[in-house]
């Protein structure tokens, strides 16, 4: 699966995600409600366009559906083993950042990376 190359990785849905993920506690609620089935860049990106006084329709591209499946969904299942394991290897502890990893699907949902 290919990056389309006009992604704006610097975009105020970005830095509204970056400035939420910070919040201790929005960030356990998030990763509790992804346990729970919830997708965390739709948790986002509901939460910034409520900000921005717009609703979140669900109505995604099937890009950014195929990446969370392929990319994001294969990270949070390795976390999941690990920790399900016990297993804290330093490759473990570098996968935590869950953030990082939708920051392509974030991209995605930016109007300008369409």
């Amino acid at each position: 699966m290919e990056l389309p190359e006009n992604l704006e990785p610097d975009n105020p849905l970005w830095y509204f995600a970056l400035t939420f993920w910070q919040h201790s506690s929005a960030q356990q609620t998030c990763l509790a409600l992804q346990n729970e089935g919830w997708s965390v860049t739709r948790i986002l990106c509901a939460g910034w366009l409520a900000l921005n006084g717009r609703s979140y329709t669900g109505i995604e591209d099937a890009t950014v559906t195929e990446w969370r499946d392929r990319v994001t969904g294969s990270c949070v299942r390795f976390v999941r083993r690990c920790q399900k394991r016990r297993l804290h290897t330093k490759l473990c502890a570098q996968t935590q950042p869950a953030l990082s990893w939708r920051q392509s699907a974030l991209n995605w949902l930016w109007p300008g990376g369409r």
